[in-house]
This record gives structure tokens, sequence and C-alpha cells, in this order.
């Protein structure tokens, strides 16, 4: 069901988010994508340096017109209580249709009224409760070559370990686009950010034809994991629900996304929205 719209998401100069938060909740990552824009920090290139000025960018926290994430400073201070929840969304379908066809291949007045009309439609969100019984093993055991070059994760310093939410933490850093891939498929070696703690795939998040649900996961028997990519050639995949699902990639352009539509069902809503909040 859409949120109650007791509250406004934040407003400053240069951002534009319009779906409510609900009350009793206190959010630090927000993203309302649009396949057109840059809306999170990065990819500035391939090298090493490049990628730790990607990580460093959206570690410190950032603002742009569709996305905004608190920082990692401001993340550390927080007291989640021992949970937290990621809740993937869509704007209402039937809204959304009769805005007409995105003209926003190209900037202009015609893309300009397009967004207005989307920005105005509904928000229907999926949240999802996760712990420290969820954090995997990417986060607490990682790989080597997490540590250095290419596959620096820089999270894993940034949280103190005597913080009982630390590892759940790093996770929801993770979720940020701090944890992207690299070309060579390694997801699985360097480790999971999110591991279902019952289940061997996430298909107890939703059938795969209830709408709102079928965003996060697609297809049984890929696993219960979620990990920075799976696949050779996905470079810049931040995370993924492993089942064709959800995934995130720190790119210019289309950054949320299912990585395919097998066994999606019927609707399968274009994913658009992504949030992390705690409970106050």
């Amino acid at each position: 069901m859409p949120p109650t719209p007791i509250s406004p998401p934040p407003t400053s100069p240069g951002i534009t988010l319009t779906c409510p938060h609900e009350e009793g909740y206190a959010y630090v990552f927000e993203l309302e994508d649009w396949d057109h824009l840059d809306d999170i920090p990065g990819p500035t290139g391939t090298t090493v340096a490049a990628k730790q000025a990607d990580y460093a960018a959206i570690t410190a926290g950032f603002t742009t017109d569709n996305a905004y994430y608190i920082g990692n400073e401001k993340l550390r201070n927080r007291n989640l209580g021992g949970a937290a929840e990621i809740c993937l969304g869509y704007r209402d379908t039937s809204c959304k249709s009769g805005c007409g066809s995105n003209p926003c291949s190209s900037a202009g007045s015609a893309c300009d009224t397009y967004m207005g009309c989307v920005r105005a439609c509904s928000c229907t969100y999926d949240c999802k409760s996760i712990d420290a019984s969820w954090v995997g093993g990417g986060i607490t055991s990682p790989h080597s070559s997490t540590g250095s070059g290419d596959h620096a994760w820089p999270v894993f310093e940034d949280f103190s370990s005597s913080d009982s939410d630390a590892a759940l933490k790093q996770t929801i850093a993770c979720f940020t686009g701090q944890c992207r891939s690299t070309p060579s498929g390694d997801g699985g070696a360097i480790g999971n950010i999110l591991t279902h703690p019952t289940a061997s795939d996430f298909s107890t998040w939703g059938d795969t034809n209830d709408g709102v649900s079928a965003s996060w996961w697609c297809a049984a028997g890929h696993g219960n994991k979620i990990a920075p990519n799976i696949d050779t050639g996905y470079a810049e995949m931040g995370w993924h629900v492993w089942g064709y699902g959800a995934s995130l990639w720190v790119t210019t352009g289309n950054e949320l996304g299912r990585y395919a539509s097998n066994g999606c069902g019927t609707p399968c809503p274009e994913q658009e929205l992504f949030m992390i909040r705690y409970a106050r």
C-alpha cells in the first residue's frame, strides 16, 4: 500500500524528491531514479584512484536532484536499535502511463513536463526489515581482495567494532553503492552483503505475481544472497538480489532496475524508487 503522506521528503536547493515519508522512521538514503540522469555519484573511471574518488563522494554523503545519502559519519552516530528496512518501489502505473511516452532521451521542456507529471504519481513501496542475522559474509568475513586495490570496500573501516550496529551499518553503506563491483564477476568470491538467514532464496519476499514484491525477486533456485555482482561484465553493480532480482548500478543513467525479467510474473512494475530507513 502507498505510505500515508504524513511528512514530505527532505527539500533543499537542487533536490526534487516527492515520495512521502512514514511516521516513526528516520531515512538515511533515498533514490528516485531517472534513467537519463546521474543520480548517484560515479563512475568517474575504472582506475583504482577513480573508484576511490567515487567511494569517497558517496561515503561523505551527497545530494543530487533525485537522491541523497546522509553519509557514513552521520550514520555512524545513529542508533539503529539493531534493525533497519530497505524499501523498493514504483510509481502508480496507471498514472504514469497517463503521462505519455518518456521524451527524456534529450533535455528540454517536453522532458521537464513529463518528469513533473510522473512525480505527481503516487509511490508504492515494499519494505523489508533486516538485522544482524541478515548481514552477509562479505561484511563479517571479508575476502582478502576487498582490503586493497581494485576491490577495496572502504566501508569496512568506517564503523567501530564497539558499535553493536556496526555490521548492519556496513551493510547499509553497501546498499548506497559503496561496494561497487569489478568487471570480473567476482561478487560471489568477494562475499555477500546480505544473506537470507532461513530461506534458500528470496522467494519469501513475495509471490512472483504479487506486483510490488515481485520487484525484489523474480526466479527461485538462484541463491539466498545479495552481492555486488554475479557475472563477468557487470561492472559498477553495487548490489544484486540473486534470482534475476533488483539491482543497483553506480552508473550514469539507469541506476536501479531488474537484472532480468525472467519469471517476474504479471504485473511486473518498473523499479524506480529505493529507500533505507530505521524505526525511531
